[in-house]
């Protein structure tokens, strides 16, 4: 069997993955740029763009990793992208496909917000963010949550992690919240008194 190399018109000069010749290459092998003395030396065969096999945009994995992070509850966008270890456009699109086929659910997704996906039927634990100012997104979140860190908070809310502990400190001044630190990490939970 031969190694298939991929044919695309034009790009800007790069080096051969191989010998390291610095060209402007029309192949590629694995997304890296091949000179045509390699292509002769190792043998490869040389594809057509318009012959090239579609890569699909989720794979059985991915979408099994994905629904066992949504079991354990609801997930932002940049939560499933931090879970399956890729960029968040990429997860979008996979958690858009999802919902096409019916088998998550999307809460939210405004301008400005962070879209929320769960199982279908399982939005209990989906923050209703809607309409309410920032203070009362890190309250709703905490309710639900019990306990989180700034960084948890900045996936579940989409923020800035400097607004999130400036914000959070101040309703810890006002006795709505409470933090603790546990090594360098610093979490926050509602006090009793925080619907008063």
């Amino acid at each position: 069997m031969t190694t298939q190399l991929y044919a695309y018109p034009g790009t800007q000069a790069q080096d051969c993955q191989f010998c390291g010749e610095f060209l402007i290459p029309k192949t590629f092998y694995q997304g890296e740029p091949v000179c045509a003395q390699c292509i002769a030396q190792k043998g490869f065969a040389i594809v057509s763009s318009t012959q090239l096999q579609p890569t699909p945009l989720l794979s059985p994995e991915d979408e099994k990793a994905i629904l066992d992070l949504l079991s354990g509850g609801p997930a932002t966008t940049a939560e499933v992208s931090r879970h399956l270890k890729t960029y968040r456009d990429k997860s979008l699109k996979q958690m858009c496909f999802l919902l096409q086929e019916g088998k998550v659910s999307r809460f939210g997704g405004r301008p400005g917000g962070s879209s929320w996906w769960a199982l279908p039927g399982d939005d209990s634990k989906v923050p209703k963010l809607e309409g309410k100012c920032f203070s009362e997104q890190i309250l709703e979140i905490l309710g639900i949550y019990q306990c989180l860190s700034i960084e948890q908070m900045r996936l579940k809310l989409g923020k800035n992690p400097g607004n999130i502990k400036s914000v959070a400190s101040r309703l810890e001044e006002v006795g709505k919240v409470r933090s603790y630190h546990t090594g360098p990490m610093q979490y926050f939970e509602v006090t009793k008194n925080a619907n008063a």
